[in-house]
């Protein structure tokens, strides 16, 4: 038996299953003198949790020092110290924070010097701590009540992070996710009460379960508080290249607790257009919610409970109908192709007014057993139920009405976790977990219709990606963390494994997909499709040829928390991960056979290679001066992430076995069919043997990995209570996705762009007819990001609590993966020297640039108590996002399937030798003049002047500064003891409420513009430039438009009863 056999079968021994571990609760350590400043040995450390009577103890070891790990997160507690001969000393009003365990040291006295206990109250500050080294941040219960969200979404809090910068929705403004240290969001991990929230399939923008239906993971309202780590150097956390966030739920105390909850935004609750003052259509966002929680045995077992349903019907921006919504289309157009369609018996849906729906049911559960002072048990389950109609349209882009698709998720999360304090020096933590995941998409029984014309576009039927469109998966975890305390040393060994069983059904184009590049050659169905795609099963029938994986990722490490000095604690460990795939795709032996597998080395079974990967890691943190006021802390160390399983699952789906993929310039004659008694609606299918799409799998494959380091010094200032933070963080890329199409044929020349500038050029051709594209993935480790960050944190006092926090930071990668399809991220990698020729780190797209997060808030009792105000303001400023300037077709010749693909990066002309005529509204535009348009428009867009002559960098230009206040008032009337109603409102973008002028935003779609349009598609191409498809911003035109819905301010009443 091989070694990696032999080490596989003993981690399976081991562990049977995995999950990375993620922290679900806190600890107390901290060092117990006497009135000499000697350690006192075996004296008696006991924590209560107050709400629920529940017990910790242990007794203080050499030198003094104790630990209580495996606590609630939370409090308040009350600890006592208590030794024979010495007066007892009790700390109130203590409370703990996810994954940063308090540092509570004590002094003793000798009882005849003493005449009583000493009773000390708490302070909160987990800045300054001793088991702090890399970057993190805390979000507290209270942030989580008093600081303003609207759609309830974590990503509102972890926003609060320095180095994070979150994405919205511009038709809604719904989370989609959020990048940290300049990493993209897929790889990201989420974790609730230690159970993967995450989409691990990688489908879902925000990044979680049921995410695409713009569900959360578990509702706010269960949320106990939440951790955001970009460089722990504990090693029992892992699974992300980008940031960890962990959540921690709600449980029951000894007193019943309850809440009932309504929140309502409307129309009236927008503000107006900011451009033309036109009030936002007709809107409805609402949320009923309740919780209940409380013990079922006093002091033993407690439950909590929480369920909530949210309603949304959003308009969609860009009416053509609505004077001044930026829509570039032409009404009597959009009526002739609907009317068209019409004829065929298909209703396309409409073109003017359109609102999209979605629903969301959360339905939580929690108990908490305390099995003895030893052992304590928690078993907690959510389901989500969640319903979101896909749909957009932008400026130059038209959806009909019907052309969206219904996304539908189911979630179930189960876990079981037990912790145990077996003794003052050994204690563990068994976590089991289970998610049952069910997504499938539903959209309109016609054919995929895409028109291009003068650089407008237009999807008319299904969408092309959602006919045969469902994924199921499967995932258990196990993990299990043994801790001893030797003297000076907190010993970590652990075990951690995850099984993933993925079913995905993807058939693109499946009642095909028809591509014209002109809106007549449809309307007339007198010419071929420049583009024609399909899908089907080789089975035939109604098949749909899932792709399934089952896989796994076992994990072994080890760690020491050494207490060096005093004042000195160093972290180190390693961890050592093995991902294995138990099946492999079916083998093509054919294609496998052929001169471009054999060439390339490649097999189109191949999984990624079963290897050991480590993960070395060293954290240090020193107290500088001893007395909690100066900290130096920081570390280095190798982070393993997750691939996406879509990425892998390309090649499990896409073999040329199971099912064709044929994306194509059709035969000329082939014309548009809509038959709707036809599984395939009419759609052309090919003959036996019609050229497929083949995805690969390099053979050293890896996942994800980055080294990152970071440094910092946290200090007390001298006024107000405040702490200042200056770090640094740098993050190296080890390994990142690439790819490249094995099938392109050879150069045949290259396209003239300009004096002395070229590129390759292809000819549209492939090496081998038999098949379309061979996409091929593989790694990178080219790849760097840097965050520079200052802060001033004023942690909670008299109801005071804020931050103030200036980032810089900049990202490079080669590939951002922005796409679930292995050719959508080959064909649309931005370039110059063809789609192959990708392979330097620009600017990534998750580029963060200069960013200013801050917030703060102050509750304000008054009336004797009967009544409060809480106020909360977010302010958030930044550059805005990076974007490219492209030609909309591919200039060369390498992207044969797609001819009509954007990816080529704009040369920016000094002559008109290369411009076409072009005819708007009835009227010739000259070359000439649209050279002079060009040289109008570049002159107030400096990144095109400024690089004249030369070839445009991917990301090279960036959207103006944005700047936005967010604002939460909280009235609370008590009503009786425990018994509060709450009114609240929280408004967004609250300066622009003021002022119209103030807090807009801006947009692009995909992060690029194709400004000029490709009409001779040769080596010698030729193009024109229409100015009337810009955005006239303040009397500019503009590449990018102002974000309609992001620019509005927008309101949210809520009304809560608790007790």
């Amino acid at each position: 038996m091989g070694f990696k056999k032999l080490l596989l079968t003993f981690i399976v021994l081991l562990s049977v299953c995995y999950s990375f571990a993620q922290v679900t609760t806190s600890g107390v350590t901290g060092v117990i003198k006497d009135d000499k400043g000697q350690g006192l040995i075996g004296a008696t450390v006991k924590a209560v949790h107050v709400p629920t009577g529940t017990v910790y103890g242990t007794t203080t070891q050499e030198g003094g020092r104790y630990a209580i790990p495996n606590m609630r997160v939370g409090g308040p507690y009350t600890i006592t110290v208590t030794y024979v001969g010495y007066e007892t000393s009790t700390y109130k009003d203590l409370y703990l924070s996810l994954g940063s365990p308090l540092t509570q040291n004590g002094k003793l006295s000798d009882q005849s010097k003493s005449l009583s206990e000493v009773t000390i109250t708490g302070t909160r500050n987990g800045i300054i701590s001793s088991q702090r080294n890399g970057t993190s941040t805390n979000i507290s219960q209270r942030q989580l009540t008093e600081l303003p969200t609207v759609s309830r979404s974590i990503q509102d809090f972890t926003r609060l992070t320095p180095q994070a910068v979150p994405t919205y929705s511009s038709t809604d403004g719904s989370p989609l996710g959020i990048s940290f240290a300049g990493q993209s969001n897929k790889f990201n991990q989420f974790s609730v009460d230690g159970a993967n929230a995450n989409d691990v399939f990688g489908l879902s923008a925000t990044g979680t379960n049921g995410g695409q239906t713009g569900a959360n993971p578990v509702p706010l309202e269960s949320i106990q508080e939440v951790q955001v780590v970009l460089s722990p150097y504990d090693v029992t956390q892992s699974g992300f290249t980008g940031g960890g966030v962990n959540a921690v739920t709600k449980s029951g105390t000894n007193t019943f607790h309850g809440s009932a909850y309504f929140l309502n935004q409307n129309e009236g609750f927008i503000g107006k257009n900011v451009l033309n003052q036109v009030k936002y259509p007709e809107y409805k966002n609402t949320t009923w919610g309740a919780s209940l929680g409380g013990a079922i045995v006093k002091n033993k077992l407690f439950f909590f409970v929480n369920a909530e349903r949210n309603d949304i019907s959003t308009p969609l921006p860009y009416n053509p109908a609505e004077a001044g919504s930026g829509s570039k289309f032409n009404l009597a157009r959009l009526d002739s192709i609907a009317t068209y369609v019409k004829s065929l018996g298909y209703d396309p849906g409409s073109y003017t007014d359109i609102n999209k729906k979605q629903y969301a049911t959360s339905v939580f559960g929690r108990i908490d057993w305390n099995i003895s002072d030893k052992h304590k048990l928690t078993i907690r389950h959510s389901y989500v139920d969640g319903s979101n109609y896909v749909i957009s349209r932008t400026a130059t882009t038209m959806t009909y009405g019907n052309s969206g698709y219904y996304m539908l998720s189911k979630a179930n999360s189960s876990v079981i976790e037990l912790n145990s304090n077996f003794s003052s020096t050994k204690s563990n933590v068994l976590r089991v977990t289970y998610n049952r995941i069910r997504d499938s998409r539903k959209t309109s029984e016609f054919p995929s219709v895409y028109l291009q014309e003068n650089s407008l576009n237009y999807n008319i039927g299904s969408d092309f990606s959602s006919v045969r469109n469902s994924l199921n998966q499967d995932n258990f975890t196990i993990v299990d963390n043994f801790t001893l305390i030797k003297n000076k040393h907190t010993l970590t060994f652990g075990t951690d494994n995850q099984f993933y069983n993925t079913n995905n059904v993807f058939l693109q184009y499946y009642y095909g997909y028809y591509n014209y590049k002109s809106v007549p050659a449809f309307l007339n169905n007198n010419a071929a499709p420049a583009t024609y795609g399909i899908s089907y099963s080789t089975k035939g029938g109604d098949d749909n040829a899932p792709g399934k994986i089952h896989a796994a990722q076992f994990s072994v490490y080890g760690q020491d928390v050494w207490d060096v000095k005093e004042n000195f604690k160093l972290t180190y460990g390693l961890r050592i991960d093995l991902p294995v795939f138990f099946n492999k795709p079916d083998e093509n032996a054919a294609f496998n056979a052929s001169a471009i597998a054999t060439s390339n080395n490649v097999n189109n079974t191949q999984t990624p290679k079963t290897r050991l990967m480590f993960a070395p890691r060293v954290g240090f943190n020193w107290d500088v001066k001893g007395d909690g006021t100066t900290q130096l802390r920081g570390g280095v160390g190798l982070f393993t992430g997750r691939v996406p399983f879509v990425w892998i699952s390309n090649a499990y789906s896409n073999t040329g076995i199971a099912f064709i993929k044929s994306s194509a310039t059709p035969a000329a004659t082939l014309r548009f069919n809509y038959d709707p008694t036809d599984i395939h609606k009419g759609a052309y299918i090919p003959a036996s043997g019609a050229p497929t799409e083949i995805d690969v799998t390099a053979k050293n494959f890896k996942y994800p990995q980055v080294f990152r380091t970071n440094l910092a010094i946290d200090q007390k200032l001298p006024w107000w209570g405040l702490i200042g933070s200056v770090e640094a963080l740098y993050s190296k890329t080890f390994n990142n996705i690439n790819y490249r199409d094995l099938n392109v044929g050879p150069q045949a020349g290259n396209v003239a762009l300009g004096k002395d500038n070229s590129r390759p050029w292809y000819n549209f051709q492939r090496k081998d007819a038999t098949y379309t594209n061979v996409i091929y993935l593989d790694n990178t480790s080219k790849g760097y990001a840097y965050n520079l960050t200052v802060q001033i944190q004023k942690p909670l006092y008299k109801g005071w609590t804020g931050s103030l926090a200036y980032t810089y930071g900049e990202s490079y990668s080669v590939n951002d993966g922005t796409s679930s399809t292995a050719y959508s991220n080959w064909r649309f990698a931005y370039n110059t020297g063809g789609l192959n020729s990708v392979s330097e780190a620009t600017h990534a797209n998750f580029d963060p640039g200069h960013r200013i997060i801050g917030y703060l808030s102050k509750t304000f009792k008054y009336a004797k108590g009967h009544l409060a105000t809480t106020v909360g303001v977010v302010y958030s400023g930044f550059t805005g996002q990076r974007y490219s300037y492209l030609y909309n077709y591919n200039l060369t010749g390498d992207d044969v399937s797609g001819k009509t693909g954007s990816a080529s990066l704009l040369y920016v002309p000094t002559d008109a030798s290369q411009f076409a005529n072009l005819t708007v509204n009835g009227t010739v535009v000259t070359p000439d003049q649209q050279f002079q348009d060009f040289k109008e428009f570049s002159a107030n867009n400096k990144y095109l002047e400024n690089h004249a002559g030369q070839n445009t960098e991917r990301n090279g230009a960036r959207m103006p500064w944005e700047s936005h206040f967010d604002v939460k008032i909280a009235q609370d009337f008590y009503v009786y003891k425990t018994h509060k109603l709450q009114v609240s409102f929280d408004i967004l973008n609250a300066a622009n409420l003021l002022n119209h002028n103030w807090g807009w935003s801006y947009y692009l779609s995909n992060q690029s513009v194709p400004l000029f349009s490709v009409v001779s598609q040769t080596n010698t191409p030729t193009f024109t430039f229409d100015k009337t498809k810009m955005n006239n911003i303040n009397g500019i035109l503009r590449p990018y438009t102002v974000n309609d819905y992001l620019s509005r301010w927008r309101g949210q009443l809520s009304i809560r009863y608790s007790f």
